[in-house]
């Protein structure tokens, strides 16, 4: 199932904690529209489920099919001794759970909702099955930020791509990003690369661990629809006036805080493997050696060598 996602990696330059609290508060004030009317209309009592979710029941604190629903979870502690609090979306709650996001910079927390869909295999016949919005930050190499979604949830029209678009772009203009990118995967995957480290090849263990833990600010982390270049690699690109030449971009402007906006299409939907393989090329100077190979049907990434 395919899933668009969005990243945005931070670094010691930015005010973590309330960049953080900025990329929630505003995911669900700008992207998750159509879901409040219907938590209005069916308010929950915002109670601890803990419990439940660690006896396995959390079924129980589903409303019925048809309905929103939304889970706020934050884990405090080392990775081997973690403590998981997680809640239901209630004003209450929801300021509790964005206090200690600026309290706590940088630990595990993420707000996941969709609408309960029918599975007959669980108790009470329901379930969330893959959440339409699912918004989290967590640290890899410094802090960062991501958000995941159906596309047809954050991109299936104009409206819904410039909401995207603007809702990234804002964050990105305040904490000078060490990289960011909206991307594609049509495998449904979701983890903490860029789309193009999950498929890089031609390269050697060795290499391959190297490029991971090369700071984003010394050589680009992906390229894809969107990209959020950092400025001490735009600088080595001729800033936001060298990058417009080569014609790969629909877009490109210097963030207020640091570092360049590079949209290479207009819509998502234009963003082919066409596309894909003039923003490689313009970016290849600071992009890791190798090239992306996806499996059959992914992408859009460059399919050869170039």
């Amino acid at each position: 199932m395919a899933r668009l996602h969005v990243i945005l990696c931070l670094d010691s330059r930015a005010d973590a904690g309330r960049v953080t609290r900025m990329w929630f508060e505003l995911a669900w004030s700008r992207l998750a529209v159509r879901l409040h009317d219907g938590l209005d209309a069916n308010p929950r009592a915002g109670e601890d489920v803990t419990g439940t979710l660690m006896a396995g029941r959390i079924w129980e604190t589903y409303p019925p099919v048809g309905m929103p629903w939304c889970e706020l979870v934050r884990f405090e502690g080392e990775f081997d001794d973690e403590v998981a609090t997680a809640q239901l979306m209630h004003a209450r709650s929801w300021s509790v759970f964005l206090d200690g996001l600026d309290q706590h910079p940088g630990a595990t927390a993420y707000l996941q909702a969709g609408v309960v869909q029918r599975a007959e295999r669980m108790p009470g016949g329901r379930m969330p099955g893959v959440p339409d919005l699912h918004v989290r930050t967590w640290l890899e190499g410094g802090v960062r930020l991501g958000l995941s979604a159906s596309p047809e949830f954050l991109v299936g029209t104009a409206d819904a791509e410039r909401a995207l678009c603007g809702f990234l772009r804002e964050v990105a203009a305040v904490s000078d990003p060490a990289y960011g990118e909206v991307s594609l995967d049509l495998d449904g995957h979701y983890g903490v690369e860029s789309l193009l480290e999950r498929f890089l090849v031609g390269l050697d263990s060795r290499t391959r661990d190297a490029i991971r833990r090369t700071p984003p600010r010394e050589r680009l982390k992906g390229y894809s629809w969107i990209t959020v270049i950092p400025a001490e690699v735009a600088a080595r690109l001729g800033g936001a006036a060298g990058l417009p030449a080569g014609g790969a971009f629909h877009e490109v402007v210097a963030l207020p805080a640091g570092g360049i906006w590079a949209q290479a299409t207009g819509r998502l939907t234009d963003y082919d493997h066409a596309a894909a393989r003039r923003v490689f090329d313009a970016l290849r100077s600071v992009l890791p050696p190798g090239w992306p190979t996806p499996a059959e049907g992914d992408g859009p990434l460059v399919e050869e060598a170039p």
